[in-house]
């Protein structure tokens, strides 16, 4: 059976690194080009057509949540409905990221919720998400 996946590109800054050479392709850390990422608009009816993609509940802080694990996603997300369960402040972007979405629309997102508590199988991970109008899904996490 064939996805149904629909490519969403992200444009982001080229993010700086602790080294003096950004993680993209060797350049110099703080240039100001901006390269693309992609994630996928994904439903749970295609889930079963790709092997790389997983879905699981986790913990995200006090409450529970549906997240979809994507290695082809370039950022992590939350759905917007989730925020305020959080008890976190966002923090401000420096340079916000411009999602193009399926439907040709851009969307600019100018926050992200740092250093937020992640259990998986009991081990605590630190994610950064930022906030996007997710349907289907609480959280979207980039995996390597």
């Amino acid at each position: 059976m064939q996805s149904q996946q629909q490519p969403v590109t992200v444009d982001q800054p080229a993010r700086p690194t602790q080294s003096r050479v950004s993680a993209y392709r060797g350049r110099p850390r703080f240039q100001k080009e901006r390269t693309r990422g992609k994630i996928y608009h994904m439903t749970q009816e295609n889930l079963g057509a790709t092997s790389d993609i997983m879905t699981g509940i986790l913990q995200l802080g006090l409450i529970q949540v549906y997240v979809l694990f994507n290695p082809r996603a370039s950022h992590s997300f939350e759905a917007c409905r989730i925020v305020n369960y959080l008890h976190v402040l966002p923090n401000r972007l420096s340079v916000g990221v411009i999602i193009s979405t399926p439907f040709r629309e851009n969307i600019n997102i100018n926050n992200i919720y740092r250093w937020l508590t992640l259990y998986i199988g009991g081990v605590k991970l630190r994610v950064d998400l930022m906030p996007l109008e997710l349907h289907y899904f609480d959280v979207i996490l980039v995996i390597d």
